[in-house]
């Protein structure tokens, strides 16, 4: 990526001024009453974050993955606040510790002193004009017929759109910059992947389950939360992020043991995405399983045909019991109240085909519709990406997502073609692509499109193509290290 010919002090400090005013927008979104010791606790963390900011980075990762651990915060007499959000607003623990840590990188960026440093410092916004393009189109919904809350609007933009492209995608892409720190962020994902794991396996033999005694592997609550912040979906989400993730680590481990038991936490993240028994869980682990096998496997499939029939057999039982599950009542509800998601979905799109009826707006309507809240009851977000950006932002919003994930599509064939296809840095490429579109194509069929539980992977993703880019990065650039 070429740089204008300005001095790299004006692009650090520029970007250090743009994040100060990104999380100010954030908290004023949020409808925040600042306090001298909100003030005093937030310049403390971002002192903390100066001084470590790798520690830092991987916990906002950890944490921006717990959307069921949310802060209660008055908003107090602003007149934004109040009607953006009533008296309160609920912001997730990761949202606040992700602001921090862009306050902390601003902070860096600003006490620079070496021009050196500065021009290794100087941001790189991977896939900005695909998010400048998502950001207007949600923007532009403003003006949509349907007249939705012009304050709503412009908050939905910011929190999440704005603030996962920072969070999800920039941070890791510009802090993740060395093999070490690459190898870090993987395995601080996987590590709390791993628990939610085996808090899956446990809620397997909890009382309850179906008339066979059998139950899906989902949440389970700590201390009275869900830190997950969701249901089976959200668990088998994780899995299908993270099971490529281990298998990215297995690639770069020396050990034999180690690589041992990379493979195995690969096995059971994907075992516990099915044991959700999930359809898009399911449908996504074969996307996955699929890729990895034409171009990763190949050669192991052809020496292990034996091993693949055995596990094939294995997994029958499993198959079967999916299919009789999917045909239960339960099931049939929730496939009749996608159908009528999808139909309530068209309804919007076809009266306000080029800018949607507002961002964030599609819940807020679809509460007005009776007939949903009497059959089905709360209301849902709509089921699928490409719903959501049609009903919310129409045309200039799906074309606008079509043309980011052309961006993303271009870097990585673009990478690709520069990679042997037989060689160690590829098949550990393909792990990361796997775990994108184990994310991506889940979202054809949920309701997380802006949860940056789906699109770290694809920061990583990016911060990977830099990594294999350059060549030579094989540490921590000045401006990070310690």
């Amino acid at each position: 990526m070429k740089w204008p010919s300005v001095p790299s002090s004006w692009l650090t400090v520029s970007w250090a001024i743009f994040l100060v005013l990104a999380v100010i927008a954030f908290l004023a979104v949020s409808g925040f009453s600042l306090s001298i010791a909100l003030g005093l606790g937030f310049l403390v963390a971002i002192l903390f974050v100066w001084r470590f900011p790798f520690g830092s980075l991987y916990v906002a990762f950890c944490s921006l993955l717990l959307t069921g651990i949310i802060v209660p915060i008055s908003t107090g007499t602003l007149q934004f606040g109040e009607r953006a959000f009533g008296t309160a607003i609920e912001v997730s623990l990761g949202e606040l510790v992700t602001l921090v840590v862009m306050l902390g990188w601003a902070l860096r960026l600003v006490t620079l002193r070496d021009t050196k440093a500065q021009g290794v410092a100087r941001p790189w916004l991977p896939l900005s004009l695909g998010f400048a393009a998502l950001i207007g189109a949600h923007f532009l919904s403003v003006f949509s017929p349907a007249l939705p809350d012009p304050v709503m609007v412009i908050k939905y933009t910011l929190r999440p759109v704005l603030f996962v492209y920072l969070a999800a995608v920039v941070l890791p892409a510009n802090f993740v910059r060395s093999w070490r720190r690459m190898d870090e962020a993987c395995l601080a994902l996987v590590l709390i992947s791993a628990w939610f794991a085996l808090d899956g396996v446990r809620s397997l033999f909890m009382v309850g389950g179906d008339t066979l005694g059998l139950y899906r592997a989902h949440p389970l609550t700590l201390f009275g939360l869900n830190p997950l912040g969701g249901n089976h979906h959200a668990l088998a989400e994780l899995m299908v992020l993270a099971a490529p993730l281990a298998l990215a680590l297995a690639m770069r481990a020396s050990e034999a043991w180690l690589r041992r038991i990379y493979y195995a936490t690969s096995m059971v993240f994907w075992a516990v995405a099915l044991l959700t028994f999930a359809r898009a869980a399911w449908l996504v682990v074969a996307v996955q399983v699929f890729f990895l096998a034409l171009f990763v496997w190949r050669d192991w499939i052809r020496a292990h045909v034996r091993v693949l029939v055995l596990s094939g057999l294995f997994l029958l039982p499993f198959a079967l019991y999916m299919a009789w599950f999917s045909l239960g009542v339960g099931v049939a509800d929730s496939t009749s109240a996608r159908s009528l998601l999808l139909q309530v979905a068209w309804n919007f799109f076809r009266d306000s085909p080029w800018v949607g009826v507002g961002a964030g707006m599609f819940r807020e309507r679809l509460s007005h519709i009776w007939a949903f809240t009497v059959e089905f009851g709360t209301a849902e977000d709509a089921h699928g990406m490409w719903q959501k950006m049609g009903a919310e932002t129409g045309l200039v919003g799906l074309g606008a997502l079509v043309f980011t994930f052309w961006s993303l599509i271009s870097l990585v064939r673009g990478q690709w073609r520069r990679l042997l296809s037989d060689s160690h840095e590829a098949r550990w490429f393909l792990c990361l692509v796997a775990s994108v579109i184990g994310a991506l194509t889940y979202q054809f069929f949920s309701t997380s499109l802006w949860s940056p539980r789906v699109w770290i992977s694809v920061g990583l993703l990016l911060a990977g193509i830099r990594l294999l880019h350059t060549h030579v990065a094989r540490r921590d650039p000045d401006f990070l290290r310690t």
